[in-house]
């Protein structure tokens, strides 16, 4: 007669003894002291936690200067070196994607006022904008009919 080997019994994993006959003082995730039979995890979030992120990447490139970030620190689905000066961000003043970001954001903000503060296509002033619809081209119906005669004269002149 064979007799069934016993099946062994699957432990939690904060019971479970280590091999190597060491056994972790802390937690593994968040480095609390450990009590009672716990033995890698101080509690169920902890283990849920470690087990949610240790295959996060930790590390990625920024895309404005190329540099490694930490992902621990911030926020981790950033794509871009953090700016700041406290113990959080990855770059500061002087910093090479400091500046470029910086520059960025200057660029963008020309751009919005290129677009609010039209200039004059005739008389290079500053042409109103009425808050709706398309952008003004000419500040006035002055420099709009002086733009189409100066038009039409280079047309007749070519031909």
């Amino acid at each position: 007669m064979i007799v069934p080997e016993r099946r062994r019994r699957r432990t939690m994993p904060f019971r479970y003894y280590p091999t190597n006959g060491h056994r972790n003082d802390t937690c593994v995730y968040c480095h609390e002291a450990l009590t009672g039979e716990q033995v890698l995890y101080c509690s169920d979030s902890c283990r849920v936690k470690y087990r949610y992120y240790k295959d996060k990447p930790r590390t990625r490139i920024c895309e404005v200067c190329g540099e490694l970030m930490n992902l621990r620190v911030g926020n981790p689905r950033r794509k871009r070196c953090s700016l700041g000066t406290g113990p959080d961000a990855d770059a500061g003043p002087g910093d090479e994607c400091w500046e470029l970001q910086n520059e960025e954001a200057a660029r963008k903000a020309r751009e919005i006022d290129a677009r609010d503060f039209p200039i004059c296509a005739y008389c290079g002033a500053e042409a109103e904008y009425a808050g709706r619809g398309r952008h003004r081209k000419y500040c006035s119906d002055r420099c709009r009919a002086a733009a189409y005669r100066a038009r039409k004269r280079a047309s007749t002149s070519t031909a």
